[in-house]
């Protein structure tokens, strides 16, 4: 008698109660499965919508139940193929080697297939031998990461607009002795890279140029290209490119980075500019860049033709925390600088952004730095800079 009685109220509570569905949609997104079985597994299945049924399912599956709830999860996807439903049901049959029934599953989702979905039917129509379906599938998966997976080429193209105070820029280290000028700066970039599944290669750019300054052209300019390679856990990068910088610099690059196992955080590049102002700063250099969960540490060496060598280490660690939509990040670091001339200097500082993403592919933040060198020799003792800005980015 009160088993009947609950199943009445539920019944009722589930066709009256508007918040019925909502509250459902509360409980799965917080992974309260057990709460969604109690409420559910009372309430006759043919009277349970499509979408409940799928809540039940699932929620079943989490629990242990396994048998029961992929039989709720068909009888959901009969009654309407959701793309949730499919996408689970193709994961399971996919992992029993069912790959009729995983394309099955894509054919009756049609337009509304999400692309994990999309993914698995290729899978599927390749293990089949009928390769010209799977490529035809194939073309039709939006996903970037997921295009690769199914073997076919993607495009990445991002950019980005930044406008900040800088109290004392310095656009690349070789002109460290130069005059600067602080004052608002105008930085923008972009990339555009094609993407297949072990090899990738693009174009890069960023532009920089300070508002206050009765500049001739640009006051910075990085221009390069690239190819990368990544194959059986090693990954390769070769990049030609081109700086310049407000009439004191031009340079002419090449640099190669190898990352021998994706297991080992550590990659090694070795590069070589020629200066085509000043022959005297031609160089060839090496870097050693380590990272190991939040902390990271890249060191440098560079030989110049005839201007004192230069051995840099930068240590730095990465803090990030969520705040409802906002992730802060703060960025503390250290710099030091060692010439064979005997100059020398050591900078602290760090970095404070606030991110937050205004759209699936664009965000906006903000951030602060600060820094404080110690130096000797030609290098400025007692040297300071902070930095404020904000940068709106986004892919395309």
């Amino acid at each position: 008698m009160k088993r009947l009685v609950a199943t009445w109220f539920l019944l009722s509570l589930c066709m009256c109660s508007p918040l019925f569905a909502t509250d459902l949609e509360s409980l799965f997104k917080n992974q309260n499965y057990d709460e969604i079985v109690g409420t559910l597994k009372e309430i006759p299945e043919n009277k349970l919508q499509a979408r409940e049924l799928f809540f039940l399912g699932f929620s079943m599956i989490m629990t242990g139940d396994y048998k029961k709830g992929e039989e709720l999860l068909n009888l959901s996807f009969q009654k309407k193929p959701l793309p949730e439903t499919g996408k689970v049901l193709a994961e399971i049959y996919f992992s029993r080697k069912n790959y009729q029934k995983v394309i099955e599953i894509n054919e009756r989702l049609k337009e509304t297939a999400p692309d994990e979905v999309k993914l698995l039917a290729v899978l599927s129509y390749r293990a089949l031998g009928e390769k010209a379906k799977a490529e035809e599938l194939a073309e039709k998966i939006e996903n970037r990461e997921m295009r690769l997976k199914a073997g076919t080429s993607a495009t990445e193209t991002t950019g980005f607009v930044t406008l900040k105070y800088d109290s004392n820029p310095l656009f690349i280290p070789e002109d460290e002795l130069t005059e600067s000028h602080s004052g608002w700066i105008l930085n923008t970039g972009f990339k555009y890279a094609k993407l297949y599944q072990t090899l990738s290669g693009g174009i890069k750019s960023f532009i920089s140029y300070q508002l206050n300054r009765n500049n001739k052209f640009l006051d910075f300019m990085f221009l390069s290209t690239y190819v990368k390679t990544d194959f059986n856990g090693k990954a390769a990068t070769l990049e030609p490119y081109y700086i310049y910088t407000n009439n004191t610099s031009y340079l002419l690059g090449i640099k190669a980075t190898l990352k021998p196992y994706h297991s080992l955080p550590a990659s090694f590049t070795i590069g070589g500019e020629a200066n085509l102002e000043t022959a005297a700063k031609n160089a060839l250099y090496g870097k050693l860049k380590i990272k190991i969960k939040n902390i990271s540490t890249s060191i440098l060496y560079k030989h110049f033709s005839q201007f004192p060598d230069k051995v840099s280490v930068k240590t730095g660690l990465s803090a990030r925390k969520n705040i409802n939509s906002f992730t802060i990040t703060a960025e503390p670091c250290v710099y030091a600088r060692f010439f064979s001339d005997g100059s020398k200097n050591i900078i602290p500082g760090c970095t404070i952004s606030v991110q937050k993403n205004i759209s699936a592919s664009t965000k906006i933040s903000t951030e602060v730095k600060y820094e404080r060198g110690f130096g000797s020799g030609n290098l400025e003792n007692d040297y300071s800079r902070y930095v404020l800005g904000i940068s709106v980015s986004g892919s395309f």
